[in-house]
């Protein structure tokens, strides 16, 4: 299991070197109650197993389509590119809905039995998706955010058409978060200002003044 809160805390490059590790640590302890010891051995431990990975013949990387799990999608991709992968087929699971479960929110909504019907629908990754999903992974990183608008955009195209065909939408949701420049609200502080002033219609997701 990889576990991280990447769309929470900052947001380093290489979150492994051992400043960016305490300076994310202390932050999440402080603004999550995560406490500083058990997010660093949680870290390490899963490190070691991922530098373990040419024990096995493939890999697979099961993902889902928020932001939340794109962001460990992308620094992982971002991972593997500098790695020497040998013979370990690297392979990914990256899905967004699935029959009969609707809202569909996760992997976590399915029965053993829907998972076991996902076996072996995963897609090959070859360097095209590890170099896409670096890229958005340093973007994601950068101190200016223009560089992931503008990796969004000059990408869109290639990224719905690559099995990371989630991430343009859930970056985008990123950004949306981000303060507007015509009023300063970011589309949290937005909704809620929406809802507080009307009814909000979950069939469409718009407001209803009341």
């Amino acid at each position: 299991m990889w576990r991280e809160i990447y769309s929470a805390g900052p947001i380093f490059e290489d979150p492994a070197g051992e400043k960016e590790r305490s300076l994310r640590a202390q932050v999440l302890e402080d603004t999550l109650g995560i406490p500083t010891g058990e997010y660093t051995r949680g870290c390490e431990e899963q490190e070691q197993r991922l530098r373990e990975f040419n024990m096995y013949d493939e890999v697979v990387l099961w993902f889902e389509h928020d932001l939340f799990d794109q962001s460990m999608l992308a620094y992982l991709l971002h991972w593997f590119k500098g790695q020497q992968l040998g013979y370990t087929k690297l392979s990914l699971l990256n899905i967004g809905e699935f029959p009969g479960i609707e809202p569909f929110h996760g992997l976590g909504q399915l029965s053993s039995a829907q998972l076991k019907t996902l076996y072996g629908t995963w897609q090959t990754l070859g360097q095209k998706e590890l170099e896409l999903g670096s890229e958005l992974w340093q973007a994601y990183a950068a101190p200016d955010l223009r560089k992931m608008a503008d990796l969004l955009e000059q990408r869109k195209a290639e990224l719905a058409a690559s099995a990371l065909s989630f991430a343009y939408a859930a970056f985008q949701g990123h950004l949306s978060r981000l303060p507007s420049v015509q009023n300063g609200l970011g589309i949290v502080e937005q909704t809620t200002l929406q809802a507080v002033r009307g009814r909000w219609d979950t069939s469409n997701g718009m407001p209803i003044q009341v």
